[in-house]
């Protein structure tokens, strides 16, 4: 093989024709979808190291919820 891993593999270039036949129109990147804000306020933050004080073997459904 002359390139390697320096080639896409023939899913990813399947995925972008995808893309391209749905209207996208450049080849950079877009700016990633992020979690909101909430998931990851300082508050949620102390609620869960408190689960994992309180129980070590909280599991990650519990914590969820």
């Amino acid at each position: 093989m002359q390139y390697r891993n320096s080639v896409l593999s023939q899913l990813f270039v399947y995925e972008w024709i995808e893309r391209f036949k749905n209207g996208r129109t450049s080849i950079n990147h877009e700016e990633e979808t992020r979690r909101p804000p909430t998931s990851i306020a300082n508050a949620n933050t102390e609620r869960v190291h408190e689960m994992i004080l309180q129980n070590r073997w909280v599991t990650i459904y519990e914590v969820a919820h």
